[in-house]
């Protein structure tokens, strides 16, 4: 007959549940809910301790001031006078910050590509000077080449009024930046876009019938000299019109 043999039950010290006093993330918990308190109440402070101080100096807080005149000038962006706003002023700052930094992405994007493909070339010269140029502006700090530019460069430059001109082009460099002429259109703008658009449609056209006529016959054909002609002939088109235009 079979026999079942007693169950042994553990002798050893009974598990107990660790108090949250000794839990590690209870205590994280706690921490962190005393640091975040202990931040906002040193907030809190500052805060108050600004605003009374501000209110013995007679001090406005708000947003009020961007209803009242500006009372200075801003000499680049869309059209703005000194009886502006500072809501006004503002919005040219940030339309002028947004323009800046469209041309930057463009500048530094042709900027990379031109390095890149020197330092990929097979021209020694041209693949070191690559080399030397990005070497030299990535192992420099940022904040030093600022520096350097500011101070060794544009505060080198002459005031406003006595602005020079490098080489006799027509663009004038000062400590306020480079100043280049600009364009106006005109009445006659429309008819020269459109002569404009002319060209550059004449050309591509000449360019591919003459492309896939090389490929046909083998022999080769004088493609630049093709579309400098109807770049030319659009060119006298325009002159004409322009002529007439103006009579």
């Amino acid at each position: 007959m079979a026999t079942t043999s007693p169950k042994i039950k553990p002798t050893g010290p009974k598990a107990t549940a660790i108090p949250f006093w000794r839990d590690v993330r209870v205590l994280g918990v706690i921490g962190q809910v005393i640091f975040m308190a202990s931040v906002l109440i040193g907030l809190g402070w500052l805060i108050g301790n600004f605003i009374g101080n501000a209110e013995i100096q007679g001090l406005k807080l708000g947003f009020e001031f961007l209803n009242t005149t500006a009372a200075f000038d801003i000499a680049e962006g869309i059209d703005y006078e000194a009886t502006d706003t500072f809501g006004r002023a503002l919005w040219v700052a940030m339309v002028n910050t947004i323009w800046v930094s469209f041309l930057g992405i463009i500048l530094t994007t042709i900027l990379a590509l031109v390095t890149g493909i020197a330092r990929l070339s097979n021209n020694w010269l041209i693949s070191k000077i690559a080399a030397i140029y990005v070497e030299t502006v990535r192992n420099i700090p940022l904040l030093v080449q600022l520096f350097f530019i500011y101070f060794g460069v544009i505060l080198k430059l002459p005031p406003l009024k006595e602005s020079i001109q490098p080489f006799g082009w027509p663009l004038y460099l000062n400590q306020r930046g480079m100043v280049l002429p600009g364009l106006t259109a005109t009445a006659s703008f429309p008819i020269w876009l459109a002569f404009v658009v002319l060209a550059v449609i004449l050309m591509l056209v000449l360019w591919n019938i003459q492309s896939q006529q090389e490929e046909k016959t083998g022999q080769p054909i004088n493609k630049v000299g093709s579309a400098a002609a109807a770049f030319f002939y659009c060119r006298r088109g325009w002159l004409a019109c322009y002529h007439q235009f103006q009579q």
